[in-house]
Parts: structure tokens; sequence; C-alpha cells
């Protein structure tokens, strides 16, 4: 299915599961210029976004240029531009679960300053179909074995798309994101450099919080932190330049966490 499908069945379904809403998302696509799909493993025998060591070190490392860095460690453009040293990796206090919509863990932990990471690779849970499908005209489907395989899904517009239980039904670069509060309306495969923490190299495999047009954010994609991350949480980024349709400040692995924008408005 389209991604702009999905991304409106993620943020109905929210709705449907009694989460605020204050708009439809404007979708990944808006977000995912540059995004890469490499594997969690890909980046020369180093988790994504990690440090390197030994190999791949030139020359000694100077602090004001990102020449002599290890791969994955320089300073984005933007932090060389304006002279501002990068924030490095966050500290995580109280640790907070995030849970699915059923209650059972989801694998990821809300930090008390906004950080939302992914811990472990919990399997998901797949909630009921819609009951408004039973009697909404034109709806493609009333139950996910409508939709037919063992991964169908009929979604809170009634529409059939895909699910995932695991990680290892989603394609490299990507993750199983369940369903819950800052994760989405169904249990979808979404873009990730890294799972999970261990993925890090001692640091947090963290998300991208799309708050464009949902009250608190919603995961958009996966990153590890590090010495280079320029920003923990949106609110470390400051209003995209020509924000004329509403774009938010997004902060984004690119491979590490780097000031963008999201959304192109909401529909």
């Amino acid at each position: 299915m389209a991604s702009t499908r999905t991304e409106v069945a993620r943020a109905a379904g929210l709705a449907a599961l009694g989460w605020t809403l204050a708009c439809r998302p404007g979708g990944p696509d808006a977000t995912a210029s540059g995004t890469s799909n490499a594997s969690p493993t890909d980046s020369e025998g180093t988790s994504a976004g990690a440090t390197a060591s030994g190999s791949g070190t030139t020359g000694e490392t100077n602090p004001s240029t990102t020449e002599g860095t290890t791969p994955g460690t320089s300073a984005s453009a933007s932090t060389a531009e304006t002279g501002a040293p990068p924030l490095g990796p966050p500290t995580c206090d109280a640790p907070a679960p995030l849970v699915q919509y059923d209650g059972s863990p989801s694998g990821f932990v809300r930090c008390s300053n906004g950080v939302i990471h992914r811990t472990d690779a919990a399997a998901c849970t797949v909630p009921p179909a819609p009951p408004p499908c039973e009697t909404l005209p034109g709806a493609e489907c009333t139950s996910h074995e409508a939709c037919g395989g063992p991964l169908g899904f009929c979604d809170a517009n009634c529409l059939c798309t895909s699910a995932c239980i695991t990680d290892a039904d989603c394609a490299e670069g990507e993750f199983c994101l369940c369903t819950g509060e800052h994760l989405g309306g169904a249990p979808t495969c979404t873009p990730a450099l890294c799972r999970t923490d261990a993925d890090c190299a001692g640091s947090i495999c963290a998300g991208a919080l799309d708050e464009g047009c949902l009250d608190g954010g919603l995961v958009i994609k996966l990153g590890c932190h590090g010495p280079a991350s320029e920003c923990h949480v949106n609110a470390d980024c400051p209003p995209p330049e020509g924000n004329f349709i509403a774009l938010k400040p997004l902060c984004s692995p690119e491979p590490q966490f780097t000031c963008g924008a999201a959304g192109g408005g909401c529909p």
C-alpha cells in the first residue's frame, strides 16, 4: 500500500484507540528524503550510527573539522556552519515503558526529557478490525481474515493493508512498530537504521518523532545517537525556514541525529 495510506491508517487507528489527534499526519514521504534503507548492521561492520574504532581512522582527529574522524561521527553541516558543538548522545532519566494498545510491552521506553528509544524487540499484538467497517459503505474489509494471508490487516479506514508481528516480517532497514501511544494505529514495518539499543554500541536506538499532526509525536524512524548528535528532541531544533505550510522541526537520524523538517501541513 502507498505510504500515505499507511500513515493515515496509523493516525486513524490511534484515534480509534482513544488517543487525541490534531489532524492526520502528512506521511513519512514528507520526512524521508535521504532516508537510508541500510540494515542495522550495514556500515562496514559497525552498527548504524555507532562510533567505529580501529580501522577507518586517518590521522589525528581535530574536534573542529570533520577530517580524520571515523564514519558516522562527523559533525553535521549545520553544526559546522553555526560553530555550535554537538550535544552527543542523550541520557535517559526515569524511563517509563510505553505499552501496546492491550497493555503488553512495546519494547519502547520514554525518558523524562521526551526521548523515546527501543530497548527490546517485542512481538506486536494485532488489534481487532474496527467495528464501523461492518456498516461503512464501500468498505474493503470487515475483518483481518478478509484481507487474506497471515498478515492481512483491515485498518481503521476499512482498507486492506499488511501488518507485521516481529521484525522478521519486515525488510532490511525496517522494524515492526507496534500499536500504541506514540507508536501507531496498526503494527507497521517502519524505517530503521537500528532496531534496538544493542545495535548502537553503548548508545541508544531512538525514535524520530513527527509532531506535525499528532499530540506528543509519532515514531517514524529509528536511529543511533552518537557523538555527532546535534539534537535529542524536536524542541532542540529551530523552526524550519520558509515555514508557510506549517512545517515542524524534526530531530532525525542522518545517520546520527540532526535537525530537519517534518510534515507539509495537515490535510
